[in-house]
Parts: structure tokens; sequence; C-alpha cells
């Protein structure tokens, strides 16, 4: 909605502050899924297996520009919902979840893991002219 001469967004809250009903409902789907799970999300995750925080800082003005405990707007830290989310959904050696797609930094793109299991892509930002395609077998 337009607010005087500037547009403000529905929710003028951090993301990271009204993400507890989401990730509720998102949970009970993954694991009553009873099958492999492909995970959408905007900010990406941080990887258990490769560090990703050298990328990020080459790529997002010297940030950790995903969830992590070392970032400074996405601090697993600071967000106990969205670390039990992670925690039981996405690093359990159990999960459903196979892979993970994400965008937000923009300047590059990431394939990598995030535990043994699960796959993380982090797109590029389309407006760069590219176009991501991922095949799924």
């Amino acid at each position: 909605p337009r607010t005087g001469s500037r547009i403000s967004p529905p929710c003028t809250c951090p993301a990271n502050t009204r993400i507890n009903a989401e990730l509720s409902s998102a949970q009970s789907s993954i694991k009553t899924a009873g099958k492999p799970v492909i995970l959408a999300t905007h900010v990406p995750f941080e990887s258990k297996v490769s560090s990703l925080e050298d990328w990020s800082k080459r790529n997002h003005n010297n940030q950790v520009y995903y969830w992590s405990f070392n970032s400074y707007k996405w601090k697993l830290g600071n967000n106990s919902a969205m670390n039990s989310f992670l925690n039981e959904n996405v690093y359990s050696n159990n999960t459903n979840v196979k892979a993970v797609f994400a965008g937000h930094v923009h300047m590059a793109s990431w394939d990598g893991q995030l535990t043994a299991n699960v796959r993380q892509h982090i797109f590029t930002g389309a407006y760069r002219g590219t176009v991501g395609v991922i095949n799924v077998h």
C-alpha cells in the first residue's frame, strides 16, 4: 500500500521476526510429505559441510548474506524458530528435504552440499540476464 509518497510493504517488520507461523506450516508439510521434498526459500542456509562465508563476502559487500550464526541480519543465534526449523528439517539425517533452492545473493550462483544428504543451489539474480535451470532426477 502507498503511504504518502512512498510505498510501504504490507508488513514493515524484518523478515526474520515473522517466520514462526510460516515455519510451523512448512515443518508439518516436510515431515508428513512421505516423499522427497525440494525446499524453496529466498535467503539461503548455512552449509554444514562447505564454507559459504568467503563466497558470500566476495559476492555481497563483505557480508555473510545467508542464515548463519555469523550473519548480521540473518543470525541463527537470534532466531530460535529458524534455528530449530533448520536443525529438525534440513540438517537432520532423516529429513525428507533433498534439495534447497535459494536466491538473495544476486551477484553469483553457488551449488553444493548443505549436509551429506541435502544439496543447495543459490541462483544468481535474473536481472543480470541469467535463467537458472535445474534438472531433477
